[in-house]
């Protein structure tokens, strides 16, 4: 029986009709296709492929909901930008009003800062001039003393009988007077 059917391959090799599926397109594609699913299974391209597949469905996902997302901060800023002029002007408005109550609160304290400076320099003016008034009386005074010393200096030396009252006037209104 080995014989035999080494005889039915040599016969089915050589034939004609194994020569043509041999060569033929079929066969080539077959033999391809069943390389494509081997190295499909051996290389777990399946696995890789659903991963892969999910990723882009989670990426498109979060895309859509990130441009959901845009559109409405899109449409808030829109609203808002079309509120910004009346915002902008009612800014400008309360500014406005507030830089003339500052103004005006200004203008009185400096006016209050004014009258204040004006009483502190006319005091000033005031008691300097009294200070030159006394100064100057001080000064007349000590002058005055000194002549009146240096006229009696020179009335007692030009009478000497005066030199003597005079001693002798001040001794007796010392004794006249009561010292405990």
């Amino acid at each position: 029986m080995g014989t035999e059917i080494i005889q039915i391959w040599n016969n089915i090799i050589n034939s004609h009709m194994f020569h043509y599926i041999a060569h033929s397109n079929i066969v080539n594609f077959i033999l391809l296709f069943g390389l494509i699913i081997f190295l499909w299974y051996k290389l777990d391209v399946s696995k890789k492929y659903t991963r892969v597949v999910g990723k882009v469905k989670h990426q498109i996902i979060s895309s859509d909901i990130q441009k959901k997302r845009s559109i409405a901060d899109l449409s808030i800023a829109k609203r808002g930008y079309e509120m910004a002029d009346v915002d902008i002007k009612k800014i400008f408005d309360n500014a406005k009003g507030t830089i003339e109550k500052t103004k005006i609160a200004l203008e009185s304290d400096l006016e209050a800062i004014d009258v204040k400076l004006s009483d502190s320099s006319q005091k000033a003016v005031e008691r300097f001039k009294d200070r030159l008034n006394q100064t100057a009386r001080a000064e007349i005074v000590n002058s005055a003393v000194q002549k009146a010393e240096e006229k009696l200096v020179k009335m007692l030396e030009e009478n000497p009988q005066m030199h003597k009252e005079i001693i002798t006037s001040a001794i007796n209104e010392i004794d006249g007077m009561n010292i405990k």
